[in-house]
């Protein structure tokens, strides 16, 4: 294990969290089993939020971690991705596990939230039993994040990520062809661009529309992943064939990594979110004024996530491409 204060601070953090978890376990299983219908000990399921801002950061210091502070410290390492062949599988575990943590963490702050707005006595079972559903997912990505963290130490040695996707200084070339992909997230991008668009100005969505809407949004993340690792990321790395996701976290990349990462996940998690609103509009009629609010919101926000995608990978391709044209016609 390295004995980083970085290291010491995610393991406090998730410790700290699942501290915080107990309490708000206990108290949504106190009002599920219907023992304190007190609508004061209602409200006080907000240790749940704390649960959710501790996990935040403990996985934003671990991609720090993983990103920059322990590849210089291990050896043979230059990114996450030796990190992450040093932990084995564990570690791509824990990183999916995390990842699916913050997911149901977020739909669950906006069960949370609608249960405060709302005099609906049932929202409030919602949120409660919505607390009970992460209780999992939160002790599994710390347990995940611990059993990675011990595996590292810096008597283990791991290759770089050239070595590790192959492509190193001799020439060797992916047979991977980004083309498809391209068609692909340009198509999935101008139709869910309009999609969300539609949701955003209109004052009313149909059911089919919203859900459409949602599975464009989280279908819409895949080709955007492959565009960014196989196209996109060439014009920042200055070379035609390196598939690293994490390099894009280093400094010398200026760490677009982190803008890039919370551009698609603000999709992802915003088209999640929009179908669990429409499912509010039409399980719950009365309520239906409240939900096209939020779903325009969480149209708008999926629109922002696409400008700064976008924004952050066309703008080193279009300059590369001006300065090749003016470059080649001087000479």
């Amino acid at each position: 294990m390295l004995f980083h204060p970085l290291t010491i601070a995610v393991l406090l953090f998730d410790l700290l969290s699942l501290i915080v978890l107990f309490s708000a376990f206990r108290i949504s299983l106190r009002f599920v089993l219907g023992s304190n219908t007190d609508d004061r000990e209602v409200f006080s399921i907000a240790p749940g939020r704390f649960v959710f801002v501790l996990q935040c950061i403990s996985f934003l210091l671990l991609l720090f971690a993983v990103s920059l502070i322990f590849p210089p410290i291990l050896t043979g390492i230059m990114c996450g991705t030796g990190v992450l062949k040093i932990s084995g599988e564990t570690g791509v575990r824990m990183l999916l596990v995390r990842i699916c943590t913050l997911l149901v963490l977020f739909v669950w702050y906006q069960l949370d939230s609608a249960s405060r707005e709302l005099p609906e006595k049932d929202m409030k079972m919602i949120a409660a039993k919505g607390m009970l559903f992460s209780v999992p997912f939160v002790v599994l990505g710390v347990w995940l994040s611990a059993k990675t963290l011990w595996l590292l130490n810096t008597g283990v040695s791991g290759d770089c990520c050239s070595l590790a996707y192959g492509a190193t200084d001799t020439g060797e070339k992916f047979s991977f062809s980004p083309d498809i992909w391209l068609f692909f997230l340009t198509l999935f991008s101008v139709v869910l661009c309009l999609l969300a668009l539609f949701v955003a100005s209109k004052k009313e969505s149909s059911q089919r529309l919203i859900a459409i809407t949602s599975c464009c949004g989280i279908v819409w993340c895949l080709p955007a992943s492959v565009c960014l690792l196989y196209y996109f990321s060439a014009y920042y790395y200055g070379v035609s064939q390196h598939p690293c996701f994490w390099c894009l976290f280093l400094p010398g990349n200026y760490f677009v990594g982190y803008p890039l990462f919370i551009a698609m996940t603000l999709v992802f998690f915003q088209s999640v979110v929009l179908f669990v609103y429409g499912r509010f509009a039409f399980f719950k009629p009365h309520l239906l004024g409240w939900s096209r609010k939020k779903m325009r919101k969480s149209a708008g926000l999926i629109i922002a996530g696409m400008l700064l995608y976008f924004l952050l990978t066309l703008f080193p391709a279009l300059f590369f491409q001006g300065t090749l044209k003016l470059v080649s016609h001087h000479f």
